[in-house]
């Protein structure tokens, strides 16, 4: 009982602790930009993929792709930041790369958003459920579709 408690005390002390920190690092953060990634960064499970063991080769990540997220994700300024100067909108690239993650005229949300649906289809495909990936003509008088359509196994 007695070690119990003193993990209890010892888990609490350092959670406090913890949170003491983190208050400071937003508090002392350069830019809103800044802060906004601390507190993103210490969310429930947001550091979860650094430890994630991928139950199959096709969902790790390429060195490349986690090398990106560790910069975005600490802050790093990108190493190749000072080959792009500007976006094909015309806007002027910042040194982190925040503005190709949103803008709609470069690859970035297109980019994330076929990753999503391809990491979606690869888990279905794991678990033998039959589906579509953005199934055409399923709304009459409409050029919307949805971006993935999963079926029951029992009805296919």
């Amino acid at each position: 009982v007695c070690l119990s408690v003193c993990l209890s005390v010892c888990l609490s002390v350092s959670s406090d602790i913890a949170e003491a920190q983190a208050a400071n690092c937003i508090s002392q953060a350069p830019t809103a930009k800044d802060a906004a990634r601390i507190r993103l960064c210490q969310g429930r499970g947001a550091g979860s993929w650094l430890q994630a063991i991928p139950s199959a080769s096709k969902f790790a990540l390429k060195p490349s792709e986690f090398q990106l997220a560790s910069f975005l994700r600490l802050g790093i300024v990108l190493p190749f930041s000072h080959v792009l100067k500007q976006c094909d909108c015309g806007t002027s690239l910042d040194e982190h790369g925040y503005h190709l993650l949103t803008c709609k005229v470069g690859d970035g949300p297109i980019w994330q958003h076929n990753s999503i649906v391809s990491t979606w289809a690869k888990c279905l495909d794991e678990l033998s459920i039959p589906h579509e990936v953005e199934p055409r003509n399923r709304y009459s008088n409409s050029e919307n579709r949805p971006d993935i359509t999963a079926y029951n196994p029992s009805d296919h």
